[in-house]
């Protein structure tokens, strides 16, 4: 019984690895490359620009500026937002790399950074509504990892970032020999230190967004800090100071938007307030000429030369021209105040402006200098677990790291502690022949099927099993259905 089992085991796992390496496609026989820890870190470009196979989520709104004609405009009118369901949604890449979005139609992705996909997708808003859109993009779900070898169940698992090939052994049960149990210590060790890429991670966003905002405060080009180049290479560096550059010029645009809309009420007020100046001048020749004309009709009507009616009408007429001058001289002051108000608020926002920066940038410090903390205690972690990757007496591991690049696959050699991007296939060995054997394959478990299968044969012969064992008995079946 026993024997049988080992047997559909094998069976089992060859059917599960025949179809994971089916998944990962045959179209391209794989090289085997020498071992290269630089494809173990996220210093790899590619790492952060989207892949046919991953689903994103798309949320596009419309902006409604402020109607610039309205006579009576609100104290307060900022841009409002009104969300466009009909382009927004999840989409999946597909496998030439494409987005369809309803109304805007097909978009390159794969390959593209998140900044590269939203402007496309912006200009394409633009040009086909006739309106500014604010779009945001998000990752819903990426390609699965692979795991195979030696690992209870093999398969395709979610990927998370951050996953590293001990990981994805523990998302596929753990090992599958129980001479390996040594290892799991290891695991727990990688499990807990697994946490450290994620402050890798948000070590790399801080320091961009840390670097954004220095600029931005001095007034100057940002400039890529030699920090965040050591921590994440050169290029995916540029990316993060990108998309956080892009992310904060949507808050500069705002602020630019409340400046300008009191700068406007302060040309408005100060055309009304030249207006009504101008008025004064008017008004006050208007009553100094009635003044006069109420002086003469009033000596004539002393002297009962005019009637008194005459003269009452051009005293209403004098007195009506003080009161225009006092209604001008109010609104002046109204004007005046709106003025005061209104350089008062611009003064205000920009100082609001300037003295938020300066706290964002006081906060980030702190998490920059809380998140390194963590970082250097995942390096620590990682530097004793590397240094000794097999734990004595337990049999030693190989794991291989099968990547797709350029429509071809390529097998690498790594630590346990390697991280995995989406689309990886994990394979897990007992000994170093991991790697050749892969490629002598060929796709199929059909060769080490047999092998074992032989071999159960001589242990059978060996016991003098005769034909009508129960061993013997699935020995048969077992060739019966490999035929």
């Amino acid at each position: 019984m026993k024997t049988w089992f080992n047997i559909a085991a094998c069976l089992t796992v060859a059917a599960t690895a025949a179809s994971v390496h089916s998944a990962f496609g045959q179209d391209a026989a794989p090289s085997m490359a020498s071992p290269d820890s630089a494809i173990c870190s996220m210093d790899d470009g590619g790492a952060a620009r989207f892949r046919a196979g991953d689903r994103i989520t798309l949320t596009e709104y419309e902006r409604i500026d402020p109607d610039q004609l309205d006579r009576m405009p609100a104290k307060n009118a900022y841009p409002s937002y009104r969300l466009r369901a009909e382009v927004s949604g999840d989409f999946e890449i597909a496998e030439d790399g494409t987005i369809s979005v309803p109304i805007l139609g097909q978009f390159k992705a794969a390959g593209k950074s998140m900044a590269e996909l939203r402007n496309a997708i912006s200009a394409a808003f633009e040009s086909t509504l006739g309106h500014v859109g604010v779009i945001t993009i998000a990752i819903a779900e990426h390609q699965p990892i692979y795991v195979d070898g030696l690992v209870k169940n093999p398969g395709a698992y979610k990927y998370t970032p951050g996953l590293t090939a001990q990981h994805a052994v523990s998302l596929a049960g753990g090992y599958e020999d129980i001479k390996l149990e040594s290892h799991q210590v290891l695991f727990q060790t990688m499990q807990e230190a697994g946490t450290g890429e994620q402050a890798k991670q948000t070590l790399e966003r801080l320091l961009a967004r840390d670097a954004v905002l220095r600029a931005e405060l001095a007034a100057v080009p940002v400039a890529t800090p030699a920090t965040l180049i050591d921590l994440s290479g050169e290029i995916r560096a540029k990316e993060l100071i990108a998309a956080q550059t892009a992310e904060r010029e949507t808050v500069l645009a705002s602020n630019a938007a409340q400046q300008q809309q009191q700068m406007q009420l302060i040309d408005g007020a100060k055309q009304t307030l030249n207006v009504r100046k101008s008025q004064v001048e008017t008004i006050d020749a208007a009553i100094e000429r009635r003044r006069q004309r109420v002086k003469n009709l009033e000596t004539l009507t002393s002297s009962g030369r005019l009637s008194e009616a005459v003269f009452e009408i051009a005293q209403a007429e004098y007195l009506d021209s003080l009161l225009k001058k006092q209604e001008v001289a109010v609104g002046i002051q109204q004007t005046q105040m709106q003025i005061s108000d209104a350089q008062a608020n611009l003064t205000r926002l920009k100082l609001d402006a300037r003295f938020a920066l300066q706290h964002e940038i006081s906060d980030l410090e702190l998490q920059i200098a809380q998140q390194g903390i963590v970082y250097r205690s995942h390096l620590a972690t990682v530097s004793l677990i590397d240094a000794n990757p097999n734990t004595p007496g337990a049999a030693p591991l190989t794991y291989n790291l099968v990547r797709r690049t350029n429509g071809r696959a390529t097998i690498y050699r790594v630590y346990g502690s390697c991280l995995l991007q989406p689309g990886d296939l994990v394979r897990v060995f007992a000994g170093e022949g991991g790697a050749s054997e892969y490629l002598t394959r060929s796709g199929g478990e059909r060769d080490r099927r047999k092998e074992d299968q032989r071999d159960l044969d001589q242990r059978v012969e060996i016991k003098g099993a005769s034909s009508e064992s129960p061993e013997s008995r699935a020995i048969l079946s077992a060739k019966a259905a490999d035929k």
